[in-house]
């Protein structure tokens, strides 16, 4: 008989792929459930369905491989909330700066919505918001992340999950544009989870990422603080970037994001081997 080696790169791969599937699939039924039920349940409550699925599945994972959620990076310590803070301010200042220039490309502004309290965004809407980059980010920048690193090295392991995010998305409808939007972003999310070692500095990204492009009315959300308006002042309701500019624009966020993970992952290996 043939014995499969549980802990070889092969089955870690596996195991990472099957853990987003499985995942992927429990969250598009729990959407479709919650959908036919006639009772119409909070935004919090309905959005808390799925990251208490996503913690039962990694619970079940990690105990076929017997480990546990510290190792792969869920674990809340003194520098959790920082961590959490620093990767907020980054992605609200950086996909802030990311969508204005975008909108500055195809000769668009936005102009303020005063018809939105930013208190009600802030007290209903953003944590709902971070539940969800919580959630996803278990899915992929924690047990995935932490098992292909441990068998292909860090640069497979971003290169992978964040594919797989991207195929994530595309599942959900995204599109071939959601699809290397998100790989490309995922690469960023993953590289900030092995620099700070877990998941809080790229949930805090990506939670301000998400947030910043609904007050900036670029998700088509009526919570919007601003909205896009064309170069006459006339509100734009369905925005829809050009394809060219928005490739243009992925395509030099992904040669940024490839050359701050050279360098960075270059400046850690040669760290690791002085010691």
């Amino acid at each position: 008989m043939i014995q499969i080696n549980r802990n070889s790169t092969f089955v870690a791969i596996g195991k990472a792929i099957l853990f987003c599937i499985v995942n992927t699939v429990l969250l598009k039924l729990s959407l479709y459930i919650v959908s036919t039920i006639p009772v119409q349940f909070d935004g919090f409550v309905s959005s808390s369905i799925g990251p208490i699925l996503v913690l039962v599945t990694t619970y079940l994972f990690i105990r076929f491989d017997k480990q546990s959620f510290s190792r792969i990076g869920l674990k809340f310590e003194p520098a959790t909330f920082k961590k959490f803070l620093v990767g907020f301010i980054l992605g609200l200042g950086i996909m802030s700066l990311y969508v204005l220039c975008l909108l500055y490309s195809l000769g668009l502004r936005i102009q303020p919505n005063s018809n939105i309290s930013f208190l009600f965004l802030l007290l209903n809407v953003l944590p709902i918001i971070i539940m969800l980059a919580f959630m996803e980010e278990v899915i992929f920048r924690a047990y995935p992340l932490v098992i292909i690193k441990n068998k292909l090295g860090q640069t497979a392991s971003l290169v992978i999950t964040s594919l797989l995010f991207g195929f994530y998305h595309l599942f959900f409808g995204w599109g071939i544009a959601g699809f290397i939007s998100t790989s490309t972003w995922g690469l960023a999310f993953g590289l900030l989870a092995i620099l700070s070692k877990g998941i809080s500095m790229p949930t805090g990204f990506h939670a301000a990422g998400n947030f910043a492009q609904l007050i900036l009315g670029t998700t088509g959300n009526t919570y919007s603080i601003w909205h896009i308006a064309d170069k006459n002042g006339l509100q734009i309701k369905n925005f829809v970037a050009s394809a060219t500019a928005t490739i243009i624009a992925e395509l030099v966020l992904l040669a940024l994001i490839i050359l701050w993970m050279r360098l960075t992952l270059r400046k850690t290996n040669y760290r690791q081997a002085q010691f």
